[in-house]
C-alpha cells in the first residue's frame, strides 16, 4: 500500500502551517497599515480574515479574506508608499 499525502485540498481552506510565515507577515504588514488582525502570531483566524477582507475592500481587490503570496506584495507596497509619504 502506498501511502501518498492526501491532495484532499481545496481553495476555500485556510492556510497551513506552512504558510505561518507568510500570515505572519500579512499580519505585520496589515498592523502597519492601521488594521487589526488580531495577534501577530502567524494563525489565519477570525481577526486576521476580517482585516485582509476590510483591506482588500478599501484598496480595490477582489475581497476573499485569502492570505496570499500577492497579497503580501501589495501590503508591502502599500506600506513603503505610505512610509515614504510620513517622511518623505
Amino acid at each position: 500500500i502506498s501511502r501518498q499525502p492526501s491532495s484532499g485540498q481545496n481553495s476555500s481552506q485556510k492556510p497551513t502551517a506552512g504558510s505561518i510565515s507568510l500570515v505572519t507577515e500579512i499580519q505585520k504588514g496589515l498592523q502597519k497599515l492601521g488594521y487589526d488582525p488580531g495577534p501577530i502570531d502567524g494563525i489565519y483566524g477570525r481577526k486576521t480574515a476580517q482585516a485582509i477582507r476590510d483591506y482588500q475592500g478599501a484598496n480595490g481587490l477582489i475581497v476573499d479574506g485569502e492570505a496570499t503570496p500577492s497579497l503580501l506584495t501589495h501590503i508591502e507596497q502599500r506600506a513603503r508608499l505610505v512610509n515614504h509619504k510620513e517622511w518623505g
